[in-house]
């Protein structure tokens, strides 16, 4: 989708402490062979941090960008747990981290799309900004990843979870970037990859650690492999194609590219080379350093971006993401300032 008068007026992160990989393999927390493959430096680790916390303090620094922004939609996302059951994280976001929220109409919701929830989010956030006649649309998104529940370098194979949060403020004023552009394509017939035993009757307990390996083990048996990285590369190449139309440019006018931050091996590297992508045209080497932040990479890589200076004005940026589901989001952003 096109979008004319959306800008990016605030932008901020939150990151933890750099858990070296080496020392992680070390502890015997990460396997050796899993660290060769995936070629990562480091995790961003935040111990007994709460994700909606996060979010109101990213949230809190995105606004101190420039003039008052009064918000009326706040969008949140995540892919682990919030921080309570039967719960509204989006609203407790909006209440510690507005200060007007209590005396004000304001809208929150959640969004659920795994590791694709922040584009999700800012796709539709900038459907909201696009619609408001006054106020601005926050997006935050957050994840923890604890221990014994969640094993950040065992539970899944090919990418690394990190600690971490990232918002952005939207709004029809002009700001220091443009979202030129949004996508989002999905395919169901995907699901299973990582659905295991689902549905399941209650929750799984929280003293047993996930393992993601072998619901996509379930899955794969029965499935080859080539046919899944197929559907996966084939979809981030087409919602990728779909943005960029709608932004009317080319992919060798993008400056810059997002993509999750995952292990090397992951199949959108092919990707990378079928397109003759540079790796210094990602944020591979950043990314390494980080780990995946759930649904924030591409917001927190976007501030990675705009925060060193690595993009000047007029730089093309692409977002691009995917999760689970399956779903697939990319945005074309222009740097403005």
């Amino acid at each position: 989708m096109k979008h004319d008068d959306v800008y990016i007026t605030g932008i901020a992160s939150v990151l933890g402490q750099r858990d070296p990989v080496h020392e992680a393999v070390a502890r015997g927390d990460y396997d050796p062979d899993d660290a060769a493959e995936d070629d990562l430096e480091s995790i961003s680790v935040i111990p007994g941090a709460a994700p909606t916390e996060l979010a109101a303090r990213a949230l809190g620094e995105a606004l101190s960008f420039g003039e008052d922004r009064r918000i009326d939609t706040l969008i949140h996302t995540g892919i682990h747990f919030q921080g309570q059951d039967y719960w509204t994280p989006a609203a407790h976001i909006a209440r510690t981290a507005l200060p007007d929220a209590a005396s004000s109409r304001l809208t929150t919701l959640e969004i659920r799309q795994a590791s694709n929830g922040g584009l999700a989010a800012l796709h539709t956030g900038a459907l909201f900004a696009a619609a408001n006649s006054g106020g601005a649309v926050a997006v935050t998104a957050a994840d923890v990843f604890a221990q014994p529940h969640f094993d950040r370098y065992r539970s899944d194979k090919g990418l690394v979870l990190a600690d971490g949060a990232a918002a952005v403020v939207l709004d029809r004023s002009s700001g220091i970037a443009a979202v030129r552009s949004s996508a989002l394509i999905g395919d169901p017939s995907l699901e299973p990859l990582y659905a295991g035993d689902a549905p399941r009757p209650l929750p799984n307990d929280p003293s047993t650690r996930l393992d993601l390996r072998g619901r996509k083990d379930i899955y794969l048996a029965d499935h080859p492999i080539e046919e899944a990285i197929a559907k996966l590369t084939g979809a981030t190449e087409e919602v990728l194609r779909i943005a960029l139309e709608d932004a009317d440019c080319k992919i060798d006018q993008i400056d810059r590219f997002v993509f999750p931050n995952t292990g090397r091996g992951i199949a959108e590297w092919k990707f990378l080379s079928q397109y003759g992508i540079d790796e210094d045209r990602t944020l591979w080497k950043w990314g390494r350093t980080v780990g995946h932040i759930g649904a924030a990479d591409q917001l927190a890589g976007l501030h990675h971006l705009i925060s060193t200076g690595a993009t000047p004005k007029g730089s093309l940026v692409a977002l691009c993401s995917s999760g689970i589901g399956f779903n697939w989001g990319a945005a074309i952003i222009e740097i403005m300032a």
